[in-house]
């Protein structure tokens, strides 16, 4: 038997699958018990919509003003890469955000910390970043061009 290309070990894979299956799950049959579903359901549907969002249908033994509403599952808030570049008189942090728009990035400093949100959508990303230093808390300049976020902080 030649070894020389062995299977991948894929066994962290399906474990996280079969988490997020089970939450799945929990989540439907709780829903299922609220709206009065006794026994198995039969002819159910599974849709997940651009946004994320866990759609079910198809329920034959649920009545139709009783069919669970199963609420969104939220997406994963990814914390993005970075580059936080300093120089004599500025600290210049580079991050790359693909996926979302200049109008859904919130960023906010206190002078030591400063934290960026942006969501749209299935993509959200999230970082706080303690600063090597104090700096003013409005930014010097910010731009964002391509999925590249620039933000340019003076130094206080």
């Amino acid at each position: 038997m030649n070894n020389e290309n062995p299977e991948p070990d894929d066994s962290e894979d399906i474990r996280k699958l079969n988490k997020f299956i089970a939450r799945i799950v929990g989540s439907i049959s709780k829903n299922f018990e609220d709206a009065g579903v006794k026994g198995p359901a039969a002819g159910i549907t599974f849709k997940i919509d651009k946004d994320g969002n866990l759609e079910i249908g198809g329920i034959e033994n649920a009545e139709p003003q009783q069919k669970p509403s199963i609420p969104p599952l939220p997406m994963a808030q990814r914390e993005p890469a970075y580059d936080l570049i300093e120089t004599g008189s500025t600290l210049q942090i580079v991050m790359e955000m693909p996926g979302v728009r200049k109008e859904d990035i919130h960023i906010s400093s206190n002078g030591t910390m400063l934290s960026i949100d942006a969501s749209n959508g299935p993509k959200a990303y999230r970082k706080e970043l303690a600063l090597p230093c104090r700096v003013c808390e409005k930014a010097e300049s910010s731009t964002f061009n391509n999925g590249v976020l620039e933000i340019k902080l003076k130094k206080a």
